[in-house]
């Protein structure tokens, strides 16, 4: 499917004077000087289509062998296991495009009876062969955050309450060091790095990741990163 090119992508002033002109100016002006995102949940597909123009010619001055290399093939280095959190990615390890295998999901969870884990687990480390696996948990996590505060998630969210569940098992094996927090945000964070250090566990029990770990083909890293500085700590290696 071929979409129409923006009138957006002529020049930049069309943002400001043409597309947006029926959306309050004022409160796109403050965004623009205030705000660090490219977009909002009002941004159409054409707002999104200009982005990523302006992204392609950006990695073309920066990085401007970056889409050859990519179009011949991919042989990334590292299984990154992360929330699927808006505030990070793997691209807080200052990574190109080609360099890192993705895996996210509500709270950098493992499910063993999942088959997109499997097969993802297959995938990086036997036909892409992964030298690293990285399972990233972060501070200020929602999953996390629900659990500590034993909230009802209603009828409407069945799902994610039952997939919640672990992490409240975990909550409740730890119970008496987490108590002993008294920050909520400190408490959330411990519990993250419980969370990542319960996930590399479960990893370890993989035979795939079994079987690579036994050859020395791959190494297993626990991080956590902070929403707030952009940081990352080791909590395992």
């Amino acid at each position: 499917m071929t979409l129409p090119q923006s009138p957006l992508a002529e020049s930049p002033e069309h943002i400001d004077h043409h597309h947006h002109h029926h959306h309050h100016a004022e409160h796109i002006f403050e965004d623009h000087e205030s705000s660090p995102f490219a977009l909002t949940k009002e941004s159409t597909l054409r707002d999104y289509l200009y982005n990523n123009k302006l992204w392609v010619e950006k990695m073309n001055d920066y990085k401007p062998n970056v889409f050859e290399i990519n179009g011949k093939g991919q042989s990334p280095h590292t299984l990154w296991i992360g929330c699927s959190d808006s505030r990070y990615n793997e691209n807080v390890l200052n990574v190109s495009p080609g360099e890192v295998f993705a895996f996210k999901n509500i709270a950098n969870m493992i499910s063993i009876d999942d088959l997109t884990t499997k097969s993802t687990l297959e995938f990086s480390i036997n036909v892409l062969k992964v030298r690293k696996i990285i399972v990233c948990g972060h501070s200020d996590c929602g999953g996390i955050l629900n659990s500590l505060a034993y909230n009802d998630l209603g009828s409407a969210n069945s799902h994610l309450a039952e997939y919640l569940t672990k992490i409240d098992q975990l909550r409740d094996e730890k119970l008496e060091e987490l108590n002993k927090i008294t920050d909520i945000k400190l408490r959330a964070k411990r519990l993250a790095e419980f969370n990542v250090m319960r996930q590399l566990d479960i990893l370890r029990n993989q035979s795939v990741v079994i079987n690579a770990l036994a050859k020395g083909e791959i190494e297993l890293w626990g991080l956590v990163y902070n929403v707030d500085s952009g940081y990352l700590e080791v909590v395992e290696a």
